[in-house]
């Protein structure tokens, strides 16, 4: 580590008493292991005096103003070698010569009494020097007898005292030069291009010596102030601008000082400021202002909006007439000064204690057209004018807050040496279980596939020792749409060589929290500072795939729903006929008609034949499918009087048992979700360990579970390779769970060439390819619970710019659309049968169809008319559901 870091900002005289403290640690070190070495360790001592005295400062100064700016040299030692006269750094050099050490230990005092310390500190610079140079010259003097390094080090040190005080001269003369141009910036309320730097830099060079002083003098005031009626504290007092860097001149400022330049927003924009930073320190600054006009009032005061906020502005009399027929959202540009609105602020404003008074203004695009009315309700509206409805603050608010996400992602990934590499998407058929799209090609007959993710790319990545490679990635999937899930969508894509199931996990969850938003949504992770007690606990829960079915009837269990499936006592000594069930205790005083009718609709959709019923504690005396005494029933199902609902299900087959409760207790759950979902809003949990192959329900063939790209567990290898037992297989695959919605998977993959059935793949892996695993994260469906704040009922429309509809269809483009034959005959198609165009009515009816289920759906009319009648009447009034 070099002399640099050495004396890198002891920020004041706190810093030198952590020093002073140190010094016994010092030379018992050096006692041990010799001076030199002891003098090696001082970086480490004085940087933690450093790191001391800086937290000291950000504690005091809670803005977090920069109390200095740094100097940029070239020199690795150059902040312990101070500025002196050239004379006094000849003879330093001479004394080195002579007696190493000695001119170093004389350069120390010199700074003392007249040189220029170069340690960019606030306070006891000096002595900082002096101590750093003293500490040197003894290393100098002693290590002079091994192999003469000491008189090599001293000449070294004296020629960099040369060097220095030559230089000086132009240091100090660029400092003013800078410190002047940037202090003019302010006051003309600009963010500085390289251009314009370079410009105010050399006007006042060329306007000589003679106006240095005065340059100066106008650069600082008296008494912690600025000229120019910018108003400093000692605190956010400029003590040097000057750096190597001109492009960054603005950066480095205080963000007090930054109040009075324009937002980085601003910059290669027309605008001066948004609409959505004004505030009342601006009063009395001149503005410009770009944006829609979002309301007028009495034909004088108007709302005008931007991406970032609105702020009101008032028209004077001889201008006003331009407004009379102007419509909403009709885009604008306004001209005036700031004022306070004084006893008129408006609080619920963020700009509403300032206005503007206008003195120019210019239409720039009328509104011709009558505005579309936008309801909720009606998504094929806002799907139509989509660009109209990315203009409201929860649209514009969603976008931002997915774009920081991915961006933190980002940058988290790229922390891990992870880089982006963009894969085809015009590709070969993947195999999988989703459907694809296809793209016809030229060739007639031959056509691409749109990828249903970058699988197969990413593993060659992997051959080609890639090792850590992450995408954002558009993936395509021709499935029925529903409120999560779209034809095309975005996930993080990620795949690392030599690693194991375990490591991947833990990245993921790294990234999870790491760039998990605070609570107000606008900063992300580590990279903001977020603070840790928001975030998720990690590690994750996990579940074996076999222990989620048994307790909760799903591979994606929602773990905020405490009640867990078990085994019914009923029917425990039956030998043929199997029960489950589930006590939801104290749900009924929670349901009411209205949350009762919701989950009878929801059971309607049930795809399995399962025999359930649904209990509370007064129904018992007619649960007649099983003729037991109500006695027993109480004795074995543990009711607590009046509040539980316990829900039973049986029959010969366990696996669709589970999966009839696992869908009736998520329906109960959502029943109840203002009261069970009030605290806890995120549980993750990972599931692993799932079947390698499954049985196809309609062709009775073994096929992948996932994709056949996923490795098995190692204990199943063997039964993998002699094609037994092929059911009972376990992967090495892994998903991750968030509140009862899948967000993502991984696997750890085959790279055995033995072992993999795909040609795709079977040469790159025959190279030595490396074991390996990734991730994929969907975007769209995470972002929009977090979003939500945890609700999965949304749709993931709300989180993407331009998304599709219920049916796959864009109202604002009209596609898919029909070719025409200009188009089919180039790639060689041929109509089979004639399109029809969606219609807002064919939407609504697909909806419906989607609500009412397929054919085999249950039938479950009158299901829920015991609980109707229960609630209807007394409450002694008993109730029974059931289903056979």
């Amino acid at each position: 580590m070099s002399l640099r870091t050495v004396t890198a900002g002891v920020s004041s005289v706190k810093g030198w008493k952590v020093v002073h403290k140190s010094l016994p640690r010092i030379i018992d070190y050096g006692r041990s292991e010799g001076i030199l070495q002891a003098t090696a360790s001082m970086p480490g001592i004085v940087l933690a005096a450093h790191d001391a005295a800086h937290q000291k400062v950000n504690k005091d100064n809670k803005n977090g103003d920069k109390v200095n700016l740094p100097t940029n040299d070239l020199t690795l030692m150059h902040e312990a070698i101070p500025f002196l006269p050239l004379p006094i750094a000849l003879t330093c050099l001479c004394f080195n010569i002579l007696l190493p050490g000695s001119g170093t230990i004389f350069s120390g005092f010199a700074a003392l009494c007249m040189g220029q310390p170069r340690v960019n500190i606030k306070e006891g610079r000096k002595l900082v020097t002096l101590f750093v140079n003293f500490i040197v010259g003894i290393s100098q003097f002693f290590t002079i007898t091994f192999l003469f390094v000491g008189w090599f080090w001293s000449i070294a040190w004296g020629g960099l005292l040369i060097i220095h005080a030559i230089n000086s001269y132009y240091r100090l003369e660029y400092r003013v030069i800078y410190e002047a141009a940037a202090i003019e910036a302010l006051t003309k309320d600009s963010i500085l291009h390289r251009r314009d730097v370079k410009t105010l830099v050399k006007q006042h060079k060329d306007r000589g010596k003679e106006e240095k002083g005065k340059a100066a003098l106008a650069a600082k005031g008296e008494n912690g102030k600025i000229n120019n009626n910018i108003n400093l504290n000692n605190k956010n007092k400029i003590i040097y601008i000057y750096f190597l860097n001109i492009v960054s001149i603005m950066r480095l400022y205080p963000k007090k000082l930054y109040s009075y330049c324009s937002s980085p927003s601003s910059i290669f924009s027309l605008r001066t400021r948004n609409c959505g930073e004004l505030r009342d320190r601006h009063v009395g600054e001149r503005v410009k202002i770009y944006g829609w006009l979002a309301t007028k009032r009495m034909n004088k005061f108007l709302l005008i909006k931007d991406a970032y906020g609105s702020v009101q502005a008032m028209l004077p009399e001889n201008i006003r007439n331009l407004i009379k027929s102007l419509k909403e959202h009709s885009s604008i540009y306004i001209e005036g000064k700031v004022a306070d609105r004084g006893e008129h602020k408006n609080d619920k404003m963020a700009t509403g204690d300032i206005q503007i008074d206008v003195k120019k203004l210019e239409v720039l695009n009328s509104v011709t057209k009558d505005l579309p009315v936008f309801d909720n309700s009606n998504e094929s509206t806002r799907l139509t004018y989509r660009y109209l409805d990315l203009r409201t603050e929860k649209m514009q608010n969603a976008l931002r807050f997915r774009a920081k996400i991915i961006s933190a992602m980002r940058r988290e990934l790229e922390s891990y040496y992870f880089i982006e590499v963009q894969t085809p998407t015009l590709s070969h058929f993947t195999p999988g279980g989703a459907n694809e799209f296809i793209v016809p090609a030229t060739k007639l007959g031959e056509c691409f596939s749109l990828p249903q993710s970058p699988q197969i790319y990413k593993q060659l990545l992997m051959c080609g020792a890639i090792d850590r490679y992450y995408q954002i990635a558009i993936c395509y999937r021709d499935e029925i749409t529903k409120p999560n899930r779209q034809f095309e969508f975005t996930q993080l894509d990620l795949e690392l060589s030599f690693t194991n199931q375990n490591e991947v996990m833990s990245l993921v969850e790294n990234i999870i929290v790491n760039c998990w938003p605070s609570e107000d949504g606008l900063d992300f992770g580590r990279f903001y500072h977020c603070q840790d007690e928001i975030s998720p606990d990690i590690p994750f829960p996990k579940l074996e795939y076999s222990e989620a079915m048994l307790k909760y009837g799903t591979d994606k269990p929602d773990l905020r729903i405490p009640w867990k499936i078990k085994n019914c006592p009923l029917l425990e000594n039956s030998p043929k006929i199997k029960a489950k069930m589930f006590i939801a205790i104290g749900a009924l005083k929670y349901l009411s008609k209205e949350k009762i009718l919701r989950w009878e609709q929801k059971i309607n959709l049930l795809p399995y034949k399962q025999n359930y019923s649904i209990i509370c504690s007064e129904s018992i005396d007619k649960f007649n499918e099983i003729k037991l005494n109500k006695e027993y029933i109480l004795n074995n199902l543990n009711f607590e009087e009046d509040n539980d609902v316990i829900v039973v299900s049986w029959g010969d087959c366990e696996e669709s048992i589970l999966k009839v409760l696992g869908y009736l207790r998520n329906y109960l759950a959502e029943s109840m979700s203002d009261i069970l979902f009030k605290e806890n809003l995120f549980k993750f949990v990972w599931i692993n360990r799932f079947p390698l192959f499954l049985k196809n329900e309609e062709t009775g063939e073994i096929e992948s579970a996932h994709h056949p790209f996923t490795a098995p567990i190692p204990e199943h290898l063997e039964d993998l390779k002699n094609g037994k037992n092929l059911e009972k297989i376990e992967a090495q695959h892994y998903d991750l769970v968030l509140n009862g919605e899948e967000i993502g998977g991984g696997s750890i993959r085959i790279h055995n060439a033995d072992l993999q059935e795909h040609k795709h793949l079977i040469e790159a892996l025959r190279y030595g390819a490396p074991p390996h695993g990734g991730f994929a994260l969907g975007l769209d469906r995470y972002i929009a619970i977090l979003n939500a704040k945890g609700d999965t009922s949304v749709s993931i429309r709300n989180v993407i710019a331009f998304p599709k509809s219920a049916s796959g269809y864009c109202y604002m483009t009209g596609s898919p659309a029909q070719p025409n034959e200009e188009l089919l005959s180039r790639y060689g198609l041929e109509r089979i049968s004639k399109v029809v165009k969606v219609t807002e009515t064919d939407e609504k009816e697909n909806d419906l169809n989607l609500l009412k289920g397929s054919s085999t759906s249950l039938k479950c009319t009158g299901v829920f008319r015991g609980i109707i009648d229960f609630f209807s009447t007394s409450q002694d009034s008993a109730f029974l559901i059931s289903k056979n």
